[in-house]
């Protein structure tokens, strides 16, 4: 049972990074990825054992408002990321609050080229519970498109 379990987060952890993004943010390398907040340890642990060139992996969840922001390496600072957009932390983990205006910015820019099913379905689980119309619209464009 443990192990069938393993196996069924490892896939989902790998569905997630299948899109990561990289980005240079205050000197670091940073991933960017969609999770589920449960998960977002899990995205973390697999970085560090896979040894990623990763200094931090920053994971949108739309689900809990924010991002988590994790350091894969021992030199680098997730709160520095943080506190540069508004959130905080410690240097191993931090996290940044989302309004409704950043979530949808960063959908509109990061999901343009991903088709992904359970990314689409992290934004129509969003969007249920969100009102704003422009980020309705854009989860419309991303699904038809």
């Amino acid at each position: 049972m443990i192990n069938n379990k393993k196996k069924i987060t490892i896939r989902e952890v790998e569905s997630f990074l299948k899109y990561l993004k990289i980005l240079t943010i205050e000197g670091f390398k940073v991933g960017i990825c969609f999770i589920k907040y449960e998960y977002r340890n899990e995205v973390c642990e697999y970085l560090i054992n896979h040894n990623s060139d990763l200094d931090c992996i920053a994971m949108f969840a739309f689900e809990n408002n924010q991002i988590s922001l994790r350091s894969i390496k021992d030199n680098s600072s997730a709160r520095i990321i943080a506190e540069k957009f508004g959130g905080g932390g410690h240097d191993k983990a931090a996290a940044i609050g989302l309004s409704d205006e950043i979530i949808n910015k960063t959908v509109e820019k990061f999901t343009k080229d991903i088709q992904h099913e359970k990314i689409k379905k992290l934004i129509s689980k969003k969007v249920k519970l969100n009102k704003n119309k422009s980020l309705y619209n854009l989860k419309q464009k991303i699904i038809i498109d």
